[in-house]
């Protein structure tokens, strides 16, 4: 979940330049009627869409740390929904053709590959929490 929460924060990471350059360096309008400055849009849309799953996902890890099963709702419900969209753009890119920013191999590797493994892994910690927990069937002589 760590790793998936600073995968995200690199996506949000990436669209600090064009913010800064938008912060610092203020556009310059000629006389026409149109002056629109989308510089700082993308880590603006960015941080907004990215920076909640960010926080769920650290307060997941967070809450994790006791032997509780009830947080790993929240990395799961995330995974299907992150794997899910990762998937759908990359089959409106191949059906449209689109070149979009960021690439399709940046979303891959920075949204389904983590998401993929974050699922993994959760999944494989329910499953070993759920066979630890069980006591021994009181007719099993197998110690």
């Amino acid at each position: 979940m760590l790793v998936q929460a600073g995968a995200l924060v690199v996506v949000i990471g990436l669209a600090v330049p064009s913010y800064l350059d938008q912060q610092l360096h203020p556009i310059s309008c000629g006389p026409g009627p149109w002056c629109i400055d989308l510089r700082g849009l993308a880590f603006e849309l960015s941080a907004v869409f990215l920076g909640p799953p960010v926080l769920l996902l650290l307060v997941t890890a967070w809450l994790w740390r006791r032997p509780r099963k009830w947080p790993a709702t929240f990395p799961l419900v995330l995974d299907v929904v992150l794997i899910g969209l990762v998937i759908y753009d990359a089959f409106i890119v191949a059906k449209g053709g689109y070149d979009e920013e960021p690439p399709i191999l940046a979303q891959v590797v920075f949204g389904l590959v983590p998401a993929a493994v974050s699922l993994a892994v959760t999944l494989a910690l329910l499953r070993s929490l759920r066979s630890t927990a069980l006591p021994p069937k009181p007719g099993n002589l197998d110690s």
